[in-house]
């Protein structure tokens, strides 16, 4: 939508004072000056006109609206450990490698000592959803490409698997891989996004996990995480 400045001039000695007065009427000089301005257009645009243009904004934000929404992706997230679960989205932490990262320098300390909805507080602009809505956003992402990653924290089997956009199915590792492959991914500098996520695929290249349902976790005789 198009905006254009209106710039006017006022004396110092009169703005200062007005400006005050104004706050202790519970307004600002901006409010007032955009009512003044609807009042003059209600007043000497014809009604018909008016509603044209309304109208023609009103159309132009929805489309806007509708374009942000097509553009927005986030993660749909599951953890899990004995006797809780916690559901969540995403807006920023929307890769394999991003959750990795947060695992590696702020869940794996973590893990343990905290209730799950309190280790959610690392990620950013996160929103909490239930197992319904969870299991609804997974099945819904082959065909809505705003999902970038579904994944799913089981600290239980101390694991984590997950599934891309991309990917034909999903993947699991152990937590101690995915932590290692974070570090290999992270400790090269001045590298593009796209070679550090190179490094952290090629980690993880042949150590995946059988995926399946209260299969054996072949981690099960590690340590929770690897600390580098």
């Amino acid at each position: 939508m198009n905006y254009s400045d209106v710039t006017l001039f006022f004396n110092d000695y009169k703005l200062g004072p007005l400006r005050e007065a104004l706050v202790r009427r519970g307004t600002t000089l901006e409010e007032e000056l955009t009512k003044h301005f609807e009042k003059l257009f209600s007043d000497l645009i014809p009604e018909e006109t008016r509603r044209e243009i309304e109208n023609r904004i009103r159309m132009e934000a929805e489309a806007e609206a509708a374009r942000r929404e097509a553009a927005r992706r986030f993660a749909v997230i599951h953890m899990h450990e004995p006797g809780d679960d916690f559901y969540f989205t995403t807006e920023y932490e929307t890769s394999a490698l991003k959750l990795a990262h947060v695992y590696r320098e702020y869940l794996q300390p973590e893990v343990g000592k905290y209730a799950l909805d309190s280790l959610a507080r690392h990620f950013a602009d996160t929103q909490m959803i239930d197992e319904q809505v969870y299991n609804v956003l997974c099945d819904a992402q082959p065909n809505d490409a705003r999902i970038a990653i579904c994944a799913d924290f089981d600290f239980e089997k101390r694991q984590l698997s997950f599934c891309e956009q991309n990917d034909e199915e999903w993947r699991a590792y152990s937590l101690r891989d995915i932590a290692g492959a974070a570090y290999a991914a992270e400790r090269r500098k001045y590298i593009s996004p796209g070679e550090r996520a190179e490094l952290f695929a090629d980690y993880l290249s042949g150590k995946e996990l059988p995926f399946a349902d209260g299969s054996e976790d072949p981690s099960a005789d590690e340590s929770p995480g690897l600390t580098m």
